[in-house]
């Protein structure tokens, strides 16, 4: 038998669809209700029970929603029969749904409960539990006949009562719609004890926007704070090669750019002075016989290592064969002789680490926060 299907949503605390026939008096099986509770967080984690009862308020009879009722492909969405108890009596039967949990003494604990929502039943006169029933004589069919009118009467107004009473419910909802949207009751903006006081869509919205200009300029400052950095880097990149091939004229030469580099060079006059010198040394800067070294014989350079003033030279004028990004950030950049610069960026220092061979050196530029910038180099 096709059954007629009466759609509810059950929204927290309300029973939206109420108020409609679910069959006459005596009808079994012939209604289901669909309880919808999608979308309502008021239920979550809770057994629900739907609770029916007559029009005199009596045969209570519980329902578990169980994954029997489910309609099919869906997780909250049940679908109840009426029974047969509650269409007893004609009038408006009764319907709350219960929401609960059990505790570990296998206790139930009620979370949410309903408004009581209300169905019309039907009357029919045909409807009987005698087997043999007996015709009524013309009083008592005109009496039933006058307490159907009245009852008709007695419907009507608890109907206009009713819808009285919902039109009420209606515009109280309304008003806290308004509250939630705007932060304003009946056009006039809530109080600071309000919930809804800074607390509502339009509040939020303003937030929400103040933050998004907040992100973009933040976005626009590090870019612009990056592209400063970067090009600050390339320019140190660049006078870090030319650094670079500076010492290597003045260390061995062959470079082209300085006029007579080949003989005016630290090796050329390292050997110079390796030829000139023989069996051994007899005197040296005004020193004779067994000559010792003092301070200031020798340069940097002369002794297999550079003074600060040429680190920073090798640095500035590093000549990059080949020059890596690397995730860190950091980039790192190898000579055509396999030495090489590692820079890396933080936050307002610049460190370069030169390395050729057994030989380490590393420059830190630091930008000071008076616009000033300090260079230290060990």
């Amino acid at each position: 038998m096709e059954q007629r299907i009466v759609n509810l949503q059950i929204k927290n605390e309300y029973i939206i669809g109420s108020g409609v026939s679910v069959g006459a008096v005596g009808s079994h099986d012939d209604v289901l209700l669909e309880m919808d509770f999608r979308g309502s967080f008021y239920w979550a984690g809770t057994t629900r029970r739907a609770i029916f009862s007559n029009a005199l308020g009596e045969s209570r009879t519980p329902i578990i929603l169980g994954t029997d009722l489910l309609e099919e492909g869906q997780s909250e969405v049940y679908l109840v029969p009426v029974p047969q108890e509650a269409k007893g009596v004609a009038g408006e039967c009764f319907l709350t749904v219960e929401g609960f949990v059990t505790d570990a003494d296998g206790k139930e604990i009620i979370r949410c409960v309903t408004e009581e929502a209300r169905f019309r039943v039907l009357p029919s006169k045909m409807y009987t539990n005698d087997s043999d029933p007996v015709t009524p004589s013309q009083a008592e069919q005109l009496q039933a006949e006058i307490d159907e009118i009245k009852q008709t009467i007695v419907d009507v107004t608890d109907s206009k009562a009713y819808s009285a009473e919902k039109a009420e419910l209606a515009g109280t909802h309304a008003l806290t719609s308004e509250s939630w949207a705007v932060g304003q009751r009946d056009g006039k903006a809530v109080g600071e004890t309000d919930p809804a006081y800074q607390n509502n869509a339009k509040w939020w919205s303003g937030i929400a926007e103040a933050a998004k200009s907040a992100a973009l300029a933040a976005k626009e400052s590090a870019e612009s704070v990056l592209a400063s950095l970067v090009k600050t880097a390339n320019e140190k990149i660049a006078a870090a090669a030319q650094e670079v091939t500076n010492a290597k004229s003045w260390a061995v030469g062959g470079t082209g750019t300085r006029t007579g580099e080949d003989t005016d060079n630290a090796k050329y006059w390292s050997d110079q002075a390796a030829a000139a010198a023989g069996g051994g040394v007899t005197s040296f800067k005004g020193r004779t016989g067994s000559v010792l070294p003092a301070s200031g014989d020798y340069t940097a350079e002369m002794v297999g290592t550079y003074s600060k003033e040429k680190i920073n030279t090798l640095l500035q004028g590093f000549s990059a064969k080949s020059t890596v990004f690397n995730s860190d950030g950091s980039i790192t950049e190898t000579g055509a002789d396999g030495s090489t610069k590692v820079t890396t960026f933080g936050d307002g220092v610049i460190t370069e680490v030169y390395q050729a061979g057994a030989l380490t050196a590393t420059k830190t530029t630091t930008f000071n926060a008076d616009g000033s910038i300090t260079e230290s180099i060990s």
